[in-house]
């Protein structure tokens, strides 16, 4: 990954998000760190071009919100 580019996380796994925010907000080397537990009601949807999975769509269905984070190195 180039130095200065975006990585970024989008999942309907809660458990999965909450480690990878943990991880991710435990580092010095993390810039422009952004994240919301409900990504399609939310800024950073435009980021995803509300695109909806198969799985988001399913866990979706049942209750569960799209997780989102991003952050450059």
């Amino acid at each position: 990954m180039k130095q200065g580019s975006y990585f970024r996380l989008k999942t309907d796994n809660t458990d999965f998000f909450q480690y990878s925010l943990e991880e991710v907000q435990g580092r010095n080397d993390i810039a422009d760190l952004q994240f919301t537990s409900d990504v399609y009601h939310s800024e950073y949807r435009s980021e995803c071009f509300d695109i909806k999975t198969k799985y988001e769509e399913h866990f979706a269905s049942k209750g569960e919100t799209i997780k989102y984070l991003r952050f450059k190195f």
